[in-house]
């Protein structure tokens, strides 16, 4: 194992603590030792960044991880037992939760519960990958870990946010619940983080909308203005799933006169444009009571040549019509 360790040239190499002369020796520790493993990954792996000695340890890296002497399972429990580090104690629950689903089950199970913020977070994820059931009392501890700015590090992201996964992976009823929680929080930065993940579902699972448009649908109403566009920009991609709204986008739709004449697109703006595309009569009136304050928008100026243009077809209609009617009398 390791052969060819000692034809690099390690001196020429450098990584985060200089140069990587104790490199080698490190790595032939780390076939047992923990210890040597983490200042590893502290030297030629330094908070994300790589040096000249990590492209060369790569490949010894690589052995040591498929060679069967390696008790790496074995190396991660001793570590869980003496780490106080959180967001050491996290990445280990999520290795842990790859490399010994069965063995971590409890120890996953109590940390989703009763962990730091980024454990709880990481327990819960390892569980769900692992295809292990949450205990009870994981989705409000794990809510309040988001709450908590809880992250899972990018290493362990399968996905433009982590959140994504515990909406989009879990079974329904269970997504259900992480969504509704989040959407109630008392963080807006936790209701766009759940909005954005309930988004995901829908997009991943052509069932969706129609479990999901029901949870988001109030938050047009939310103190927070973002929460409320982020919320209508679902609702506009969830097709016909939001026709059993549109009751609730009409009244929001009524607000558009006092908000026409904003530079930006608001919820109102939005929701107006949504209505118009369901085919659903009430968008005219707030655009016709905006127009009649002088409020000329985008979506004004196309509704005024929709109009225009329904206004010349009518007006050409009736036109040839009297017409065949004055050459029948004649």
């Amino acid at each position: 194992m390791l052969d060819g360790l000692d034809a690099v040239a390690w001196g020429e190499l450098s990584h985060a603590y200089g140069t990587a002369l104790d490199t080698p020796g490190l790595l032939r520790r780390a076939i047992h030792d923990q210890e040597a493993i983490s200042e590893l990954h502290g030297s030629v792996f330094h908070q994300g960044s790589v040096y000249s000695a990590t492209v060369a340890a790569v490949p010894f890296l690589a052995e040591l991880a498929a060679g069967e002497s390696s008790d790496r399972p074995g190396l991660l429990w001793r570590r869980w037992a003496v780490e106080e580090e959180p967001a050491v104690r996290a990445a280990l629950a999520l290795a842990l939760g790859e490399t010994d689903p069965a063995g971590a089950r409890a120890v996953l199970a109590g940390a989703a519960v009763d962990g730091e913020p980024n454990v709880r977070a990481a327990a819960a994820v390892a569980l769900l990958r692992a295809g292990l059931a949450w205990p009870d009392g994981t989705v409000p501890a794990l809510v309040s870990a988001i709450d908590e700015d809880a992250e899972i590090t990018w290493a362990w992201s399968r996905g433009a946010e982590w959140y994504e996964e515990i909406v989009v992976a879990p079974p329904a009823p269970v997504a259900v619940a992480v969504a509704e929680r989040m959407l109630r929080s008392d963080q807006p930065e936790t209701r766009k983080a759940g909005l954005w993940a309930a988004g995901a579902r829908c997009t991943a699972l052509r069932s969706a909308p129609p479990v999901f448009v029901p949870l988001v649908a109030p938050a047009l109403d939310d103190p927070d203005p973002e929460v409320r566009d982020d919320a209508l920009d679902l609702l506009r991609r969830s097709g016909a799933a939001v026709r059993q709204f549109a009751g609730v986008l009409a009244q929001v739709a009524t607000r558009f006169p006092e908000t026409a004449g904003e530079v930006a697109f608001t919820a109102e703006h939005r929701t107006v444009e949504t209505l118009m595309r369901l085919g659903d009569p009430r968008w005219v009136a707030p655009l016709r009571s905006a127009w009649e304050r002088g409020h000329r928008s985008r979506l004004m100026g196309g509704a005024a040549s929709l109009h225009a243009g329904g206004a010349r077809r009518r007006t050409s209609r009736a036109a040839r019509r009297s017409g065949n009617r004055r050459g029948a009398r004649e």
